[in-house]
């Protein structure tokens, strides 16, 4: 409460969002100094750090007044669920699903090793949508109220003793509405360009190392001088290096994200 008093609980939110406008540094400097003093508190990493950013950058401006602005002043607090068994925190594995149904999403599946669900509002929540031909496409980013219903919390017991507790969450057709009255939460596809500004850490390293080894791997037949390191190369070559590397990147498809 204090920290929330005092507008370090959403230093990091755009300004005109209620926020201080200082982004990811001033919130760093924030967590550092309550770390500091020994109290340490996730869920401004969660809320504020995750939840916040993905709303300010992503969000519709219905969907920043309605949960952007508490966050800021600290009464809102979200936490973040993408973490699954069989998938870990890979966002292009994970099996929980968003399915249309009418004029509603209905959120399907588990989580575990959550943070911070007992003292959050909502949960963020990464799905994959569930095309009309039955496959799971891509990731996308929905809010579920915290007491939403068809949505169970158990506690994961935690060999250590700690302020913030683990959590494994079962989604069971969580309902998720499209007009937002009596809305549950909100569900919105990435836009072409936020596509491209959310591609996967992974998918950027995996062309740069098809510029060196993993280039060579895919097509063997390379002239000598592609072999050589990529520094040692023409400013020619790399381009075309670097333009062959984004179009295979492409072709296996990259991830993007959409906000709730």
């Amino acid at each position: 409460d204090a920290i929330s008093a005092a507008g370090f609980a959403g230093i990091n939110i755009p300004g005109e969002w209620g926020g201080g406008g200082m982004g990811m540094q001033g919130l760093a400097v924030v967590i550092e100094e309550t770390a500091r003093t020994g109290a340490a508190l996730l869920m401004l990493v969660v809320s504020s750090g995750i939840a916040g950013t993905v709303l300010a950058r992503h969000g519709t401006d219905e969907q920043k007044e309605r949960w952007l602005r508490g966050i800021a002043a600290g009464t809102t607090r979200i936490a973040f669920s993408i973490t699954e068994p069989d998938a870990g925190s890979n966002s292009h594995q994970i099996r929980t699903e968003l399915r249309r149904d009418g004029d509603r999403y209905l959120l399907k599946g588990q989580k575990y090793y959550i943070s911070c669900v007992e003292h959050a509002h909502a949960i963020l929540s990464i799905a994959r949508l569930r095309r009309e031909g039955g496959e799971l496409g891509l990731p996308t980013i929905c809010i579920v109220d915290a007491d939403a219903a068809g949505l169970t919390k158990d506690p994961i017991p935690m060999p250590y003793l700690g302020a913030d507790r683990q959590w494994t969450l079962f989604f069971d057709d969580v309902e998720i509405t499209l007009d937002g009255v009596g809305a549950r939460g909100r569900v919105r596809r990435a836009q072409p360009r936020a596509h491209r500004r959310c591609r996967c850490a992974h998918g950027r390293r995996s062309a740069r190392a098809r510029q060196g080894r993993g280039l060579r791997q895919r097509a063997p037949g390379l002239e000598d001088a592609d072999r050589r390191p990529p520094g040692d190369r023409s400013p020619a070559r790399q381009g075309e290096d670097r333009a062959r590397a984004r179009a295979a990147d492409e072709s296996e498809g990259g991830g993007a994200v959409g906000c709730g």
